[in-house]
């Protein structure tokens, strides 16, 4: 089960210690855990060198500072650290469940020799609305599999030797990223969304109402197919300011 975890973060003192401990208590030996921090105004890298130390003995937990705050930019900082072949990349309001999804999770990635992956997600606070979204994201993102790749950064699995073909992360792009990304490693070998689930939390939605956040995902999608990937300023979407 050796595998690098590389976790973009931006002002996450509050949310990311849930994620490591998650990872934790999984019990999972060997793991390369990597926090890519993009210069937060809080105490995330504080928080994560404490946590670090405390469990040195468990799990591995490197953090780097990077100067530029661009989720791209900062997964392709962590990926070119990664001591393993397989890296998933995880955002920092995630949660592991338990060892056996997790596991699952990459043993089905790895029995597909996919070339990425991704998966199913659950509110962690277990509202209906927000079971409800999640349910109609994994049936879009299945239905998307075999057609056009579509997936939700807040876990991605990859190889290290696709991640290099396809040159990382496109840097350049502000939103869909993560769904440009899979949609270039899928060309070097099969995609799948596992119906396995992590959990994530729903601050977005709390803070700007389903509604508004649901139509705004659907313009960005509108957007990209229409359009071409979203590299200017015309969908406002915001990164490190969902710390509620």
């Amino acid at each position: 089960m050796s595998f690098s975890i590389v976790i973009p973060a931006l002002n996450e003192e509050r949310y990311l210690p849930l994620l490591l401990q998650s990872i934790i208590a999984t019990g999972i030996d060997d793991l390369d855990v990597i926090v890519v921090d993009g210069a937060s105004d809080d105490a995330t890298q504080d928080v994560v060198r404490a946590f670090a130390e405390t469990h040195r003995d468990r799990v591995s937990i490197r953090v780097f500072e990077c100067e530029t705050r661009n989720v791209s930019t900062q997964r392709n900082l962590g990926a070119a650290n990664a001591l393993h072949d397989l890296i998933m990349f995880l955002d920092a309001d995630v949660e592991i469940p338990d060892r056996e999804t997790f596991e699952s999770l990459v043993a089905s990635f790895r029995m597909e020799h996919c070339a990425a992956a991704s998966c199913r997600f659950t509110p962690t606070d277990g509202h209906p609305i927000g079971r409800f979204y999640y349910w109609l994201a994994y049936r879009f993102h299945r239905f998307q599999e075999r057609r056009k790749p579509y997936a939700l950064g807040a876990c991605i699995l990859t190889r290290k030797n696709v991640f290099e073909r396809v040159g990382g992360f496109d840097e350049t792009i502000r939103v869909n990223e993560d769904a440009h990304y899979v949609e270039r490693a899928s060309r070097h070998g099969p995609f799948r969304v596992f119906p396995h689930a992590l959990r994530t939390s729903t601050r977005r939605f709390d803070k700007d109402g389903y509604v508004r956040m649901g139509a705004r995902y659907v313009r960005i999608w509108l957007d990209r197919t229409f359009r071409g990937e979203l590299r200017d300023d015309r969908i406002k979407y915001e990164f490190g300011h969902y710390d509620s």
